[in-house]
C-alpha cells in the first residue's frame, strides 16, 4: 500500500525505488534470500538489494530462481516487473556507468554534498563557548555487513576538530567503563561527548555520560548517528545524522559559527538540564 497505493498512485512518483540491505538480521532470521527479495518485489520495490558486495554466487542464483518461480506461480505481477525493468533502464540511460568510475564525479558534487550535510545538522539547545575541552568517545568501529569499509567516526571528527581546537581525547570501553578515572579527569572541565553507535546506549553508558555532564564546567553532546541518543543526555546536542566527511565538516563548521540551519525531522524529548 505504501509503495504502490501511496507513492505511485496518490503521489504520482514514477522514479526508481531501491530497498535497503535485505540480509539484515530482522529479515534474514525469518526469510530466505529468495523469499525476502520476492516479498520486496510484491511490495512494489523496483530494485531489492541483497548482500550486493559480499554475497556468494549461489545466493544470487537462488534469488533469481525464486523470482522466476514466483512469476510462474502468479505470485508476482509480470506487468509490475516490466515497469520496474523500465525504470531501471531509464535510470541507467540517464546516468550511464563509465568504465572509469572516478569520471562520474563532477566539480559541483562536493559543493552539493557540503550544502546538504550542513542543512542536516540540528542544534538542540545553545552551544557553549569551546576552545579547549575533553573529548570523550567510545572505542568502537562502525561498518556495514554489505561493506568491508570500517571507520571510527569519533576519531575522524577529532582529527577535523584539531585544526581549530585543543582537545584531550579520552576513549572508554563500552563493556567496561573506567568511570571513576574518567570522571576525575573531566571534573570542572569543558566536555564534548560523542556518540556514534546505531543502537541506543546501555544504561551504564547513559549514566556515565550524565555523570560527565553533571561534573563538567560545560557539556556538549554530539550525536553522529542515532538522534534518539539526545533523549538520554542533557542539552545541548548537535545531531548530524551521519559521519561522512561532509557531515564531519558540517559539525565542525557549526561549532565554529555557533549556528545550525537544520530542523529535527522527528520529535525528540531531550533532557533540559544537567542531571
Amino acid at each position: 500500500k505504501i509503495m504502490t497505493g501511496l507513492l505511485r498512485d496518490e503521489l504520482g512518483f514514477d522514479g526508481l525505488s531501491i530497498s535497503d540491505a535485505l540480509e539484515m538480521k530482522a529479515i534474514a532470521k525469518t526469510h530466505s534470500p529468495a523469499q525476502a527479495v520476492v516479498a520486496a518485489l510484491k511490495a512494489g520495490i523496483d530494485m531489492p538489494l541483497y548482500d550486493v558486495h559480499t554475497g556468494n554466487i549461489q545466493t544470487h542464483i537462488d534469488i533469481f530462481k525464486g523470482i522466476d518461480k514466483a512469476i510462474k506461480n502468479n505470485e508476482l505481477d509480470s506487468s509490475q516487473i516490466k515497469r520496474s525493468q523500465e525504470r531501471i533502464r531509464r535510470l541507467a540511460k540517464r546516468y550511464p556507468v563509465d568504465a572509469q568510475a572516478d569520471l562520474a564525479w563532477q566539480s559541483s558534487d562536493n559543493e552539493l554534498l557540503n550544502r546538504v550535510a550542513k542543512k542536516a545538522v540540528v542544534l538542540l539547545g545553545e552551544l557553549p563557548e569551546l576552545k579547549e575541552f575533553k573529548y570523550i568517545y567510545a572505542q568502537n568501529m562502525v561498518g556495514g555487513s554489505a561493506s568491508d569499509n570500517m571507520t571510527t567516526p569519533a576519531q575522524e571528527l577529532a582529527k577535523a576538530l584539531e585544526q581549530d581546537y585543543k582537545l584531550d581525547k579520552l576513549a572508554y570501553d563500552r563493556q567496561n567503563i573506567a568511570r571513576s578515572d574518567l570522571l576525575n579527569q573531566t571534573a570542572d572541565e569543558n566536555v564534548v561527548f560523542v556518540s556514534s553507535s546505531r543502537l541506543r546506549m546501555s544504561q551504564a553508558e547513559k549514566e556515565f555520560a550524565k555523570a560527565l555532564a553533571k561534573n563538567s564546567k560545560s557539556f556538549l553532546h554530539i550525536a553522529l548517528w542515532n538522534p534518539y541518543h539526545s533523549e538520554d543526555l542533557p542539552k545541548p546536542t548537535l545531531l548530524s545524522f551521519g559521519f561522512s566527511p561532509w557531515s564531519i565538516n558540517a559539525v565542525v563548521e557549526t561549532l565554529k559559527s555557533g549556528q545550525a540551519s537544520g530542523t529535527a525531522p522527528i520529535s525528540l524529548k531531550t533532557l533540559e538540564t544537567k542531571s
